[in-house]
């Protein structure tokens, strides 16, 4: 009987990592959103809303965003004149807090720049779970999918 040496077990062949996701037009839609207003996430969502789900969320989300925004300032401006008629003296509270939400909506855009640039899920608060449900799943189906398997507590 003649030993036949046995060949050494095959070495595992690696997985390549997962394609890197282009995330340019997602953060210029929320960039666009501080210099444009609405038109510069409408354009983007319409025009990558059937190629790039990734895009064509985060540009949906901008969009609603910056409509919420937008009603929320409406609003203020609107109490500010009524109290300005009410008490003049109250038009100070108003004229505050424009600048205060102003302020606090640029830092909440700058941080949905940076992680949308960076591939990171960012969603806008209510919004997004709002209005871009699907969206969402579409552009993240790990974490849609993590989030339906989760149980609830």
């Amino acid at each position: 009987m003649t030993n036949v040496p046995e060949a050494p077990p095959a070495a595992p062949v690696p997985t390549p990592p997962p394609p890197k996701r282009d995330t340019t037009f997602g953060w210029v839609a929320h960039l666009l959103m501080l210099f444009t207003w609405f038109i510069g996430p409408l354009v983007i969502w319409l025009v990558k809303k059937d190629e790039d789900k990734y895009a064509a969320f985060h540009a949906k989300q901008s969009l609603c965003w910056v409509v919420a925004v937008s009603i929320v300032m409406l609003g203020i401006y609107s109490i500010a004149g009524l109290l300005f008629l009410i008490a003049p003296p109250l038009i100070v509270l108003g004229s505050c807090l424009v600048p205060l939400i102003g302020l606090a909506n640029l830092a909440y855009v700058i941080v949905a720049i940076i992680y949308t640039s960076q591939g990171k899920v960012f969603k806008y608060f209510l919004v997004a779970d709002m209005f871009c449900k699907k969206e969402f799943a579409e552009a993240y189906p790990e974490s849609a999918a993590e989030a339906t398997s989760a149980p609830p507590q």
